[in-house]
């Protein structure tokens, strides 16, 4: 226990260092003491105060008796009058401490009677809990006796229903046999999918061969179609080209045979010329003249019978074509090879054209 010493200061308040306990505390622990830890600690409070107050006297007493004579006999008085005032202060705190003991003892008092009272109204309603669960078990035996007399006729009827199992275990034994039969139909099934399902994708296999084998060929079907395109132009041209020439042929004939008509004419007419044609042309005529200038005016004589635009141009040409095939072979015409699949070099208008056989 830790020693305590009155304070000097305000010696009207009771107050003690270490522990101290003033009349605010007292009043504060007054109005907030209701709990039992708060009046044990002031308890606690006033008892050290007491147990100070009994050694604060005796240490007084010998302080007294170790000093000098001198010294006590002048102040004498003055201890005195200090033990004076301490004494009635001491006598006022301890009314006031026994006083605070007594509203504390007074405190404690209501509250255990408060405590009381609230654990017989806990006890009643306990008691009340207790009479409603003693309800509930009555009701809940009920409940149980009920459900004994159900699981009763429960197991009676399992009873029934045993025998009538007992009595349909030949129809239960063909139902067996029935479904064992079901289930080796439905194993013998399931192979059946199983080797279907097989083919399937053989036949699945082969489709996508064949798709690929369809796609390559229909590439090359482009490409082939391409080609036919360029070749049918070539050919067309060939063929355009192949009608100008018979048709300067056949208009070079029909100038010949024309020529060859009017020249015989002219010759049936003219008896003279006839005989001229016998005759040196470098000879000269009786009347002077070469035979070539009669033959000059023969031709102009020609000139004059046939009309200017069946005579023969000398720039035109004869052709130049085959006698067992007409059709000259021309750069699109010679036959291209290439490997099956390979890209073919196409122009914009022979795309187009392509597009429409595809």
């Amino acid at each position: 226990m830790s020693s305590m010493r009155p304070s000097t200061h305000n010696t009207d308040n009771a107050s003690v260092s270490g522990d101290s306990f003033t009349e605010d505390e007292y009043d504060e622990h007054e109005h907030y003491g209701h709990s039992n830890r708060a009046k044990e600690s002031n308890i606690t409070k006033w008892t050290n105060f007491i147990n100070w107050r009994n050694t604060s006297g005796s240490r007084s007493r010998s302080r007294n008796h170790n000093h000098n004579p001198t010294e006590a006999g002048r102040g004498r008085v003055i201890s005195q009058s200090d033990t004076l005032e301490q004494e009635a202060r001491l006598e006022r705190d301890r009314s006031k401490f026994e006083a605070g003991v007594i509203l504390h003892i007074e405190s404690a008092t209501q509250d255990t009677h408060q405590l009381i009272h609230a654990q017989s109204r806990r006890l009643d309603s306990v008691d009340s809990a207790a009479d409603g669960v003693a309800l509930r078990l009555d009701n809940v035996d009920a409940h149980i006796n009920a459900l004994d007399t159900q699981s009763d006729s429960v197991n009676a009827r399992l009873e029934v229903i045993e025998k009538d199992s007992t009595n349909q275990s030949p129809h239960s034994d063909a139902l067996a046999d029935r479904i064992a039969a079901q289930d080796h139909l439905i194993h013998s099934l399931q192979l059946a999918n199983q080797h279907h399902q097989h083919t399937i994708s053989t036949q699945e296999n082969q489709l996508c061969d064949l798709r690929s084998v369809v796609s390559k060929l229909q590439s090359d079907l482009r490409g082939l179609s391409v080609l036919a395109l360029e070749r049918i132009q070539g050919l067309e041209k060939s063929v355009e080209k192949n009608t100008e020439k018979n048709a300067e042929i056949k208009s070079e004939r029909n100038l010949k045979e024309k020529a060859e008509k009017s020249t015989e004419n002219v010759v049936e007419s003219n008896p003279d010329i006839s005989n001229d044609k016998t005759t040196d042309r470098h000879t000269d005529n009786p009347n002077g003249t070469p035979y070539h200038r009669k033959i000059t005016s023969f031709s102009s004589l020609r000139d004059e019978n046939t009309p200017s635009s069946t005579t023969r141009s000398p720039a035109i040409k004869p052709p130049t074509t085959n006698p067992t095939n007409t059709k000259s072979p021309t750069k699109s015409q010679t036959p291209l090879r290439r490997p099956p699949g390979s890209p073919v070099k196409q122009s914009p208008a022979i795309q187009a054209k392509a597009k429409q056989f595809t």
